[in-house]
């Protein structure tokens, strides 16, 4: 039988990035202990910043390591990606984790991995040519499909994870359309604007 497998099925391992181990055990022991960290971090634009976190939960999505914490400054749960952090300091103090708080429901609601904003509703229109492609994957839980007379497909869903779902929305450009919320049309054109002047 394994045979067979090895011969018949595959499957192609995701891309990965380096996590420091100091980092991982670091917050996997604070999470575990309900412990604060100073957190050194640096952002997906490069900026680097300081931060006082309280460690709440950790989760795999799409091959790195995420933590979920109380941001402090921010006032709110935050994600961050464990390879971006470049240095870890237990500070000796407990926190209790916030009631209300579940990584279940918090990864629910993101278009992606980056939750803790306030929900917004989104609509889309795709064109016919990817009206297969779009409604045959399970792209977020509050996903509803319906497809027009001219076979274009409106999707609607409710959703955090702004960055993320701007990101993939731009991927299928120019056959999407944003109908709602106008800050998200918005949003987009201007990413289309930033584009253009690039290839200039």
């Amino acid at each position: 039988m394994a045979g067979w497998l090895s011969e018949h099925v595959g499957v192609l391992p995701e891309d990965r990035v380096r996590i420091d181990p100091d980092v991982w055990a670091k917050l996997a022991g604070c999470v575990e202990r309900c412990e604060a960290v100073r957190a050194t971090y640096q952002t997906f634009d490069g900026r680097v910043s300081e931060y006082e976190l309280h460690p709440y939960h950790l989760l795999a999505y799409h091959g790195n390591w995420y933590l979920m914490a109380w941001n402090a400054e921010k006032g709110r749960v935050a994600t961050f990606a464990l390879s971006r952090f470049r240095r870890i300091a237990a500070t000796g103090q407990g926190y209790t984790r916030a009631a209300e708080f579940s990584p279940e429901t918090y990864a629910r609601q993101a278009f992606g991995i980056v939750g803790g904003e306030k929900p917004i509703k989104v609509r889309l229109l795709f064109e016919p040519k990817l009206a297969v492609y779009i409604t045959e994957r399970q792209w977020h839980p509050t996903q509803e499909f319906r497809t027009r007379r001219d076979g274009r497909v409106e999707m609607r869903l409710e959703t955090t994870g702004r960055k993320e779902l701007v990101r993939w929305v731009l991927s299928w450009m120019p056959d999407v359309k944003v109908l709602a919320p106008k800050s998200l049309r918005a949003r987009i054109a201007e990413k289309l604007r930033d584009g253009l002047r690039a290839q200039q």
